[in-house]
């Protein structure tokens, strides 16, 4: 897929654009993290994934008038399948579909990739990322008992079939 391709979406209120994340990026992620992860991911690994030394993809949704990143979304190609590894919207421009569109990308970068499943791990107290990816075609096929480290919450593991 090339990486230039960028995704178009307009509300009424709101138009922005989906596009590959580039380390230029590095700083809005990190904000992003911090604002809406209670474990957010350090700057460094951040900075590793968007360096482009290994199979971790991100995108970001940008504002179209003033290029500002209020989301973004990171998947891990492995041999046969990608893992999604987080989609993450500001608060205040969540229910308006860009994580769908965002997981809409993933899927369909990793079809052209040649893979066949989509993975993810989610927090069990997260209805509305459960009921999206249900929603979008995924299902709970197991859980990680205890697993997040702050509040030894359960993981639920979800899958795809994208082939």
């Amino acid at each position: 897929m090339d990486k230039e391709r960028n995704y178009k979406q307009n509300t009424p209120e709101r138009s922005y654009h989906v596009r590959m994340a580039s380390l230029s990026d590095l700083d809005a992620i990190a904000g992003i993290e911090q604002t809406c992860s209670s474990m957010p991911w350090h700057t460094d690994s951040l900075r590793y994934d968007l360096s482009d030394h290994n199979n971790a993809f991100y995108w970001v949704a940008e504002l179209e008038n003033t290029s500002k990143i209020v989301a973004y979304s990171a998947c891990r190609h492995m041999v046969d399948d990608a893992e999604i590894m987080n989609i993450a919207v500001l608060p205040e421009w969540r229910r308006i579909g860009i994580a769908r569109q965002l997981l809409l990308i993933m899927e369909s970068h990793a079809r052209q990739s040649g893979l066949e499943a989509m993975y993810l791990e989610v927090r069990e107290s997260n209805s509305p990322a459960r009921q999206l990816y249900r929603e979008s075609g995924y299902t709970e096929i197991t859980f990680r008992y205890q697993y997040y480290a702050n509040n030894r919450e359960n993981a639920i593991i979800m899958s795809k079939n994208i082939s």
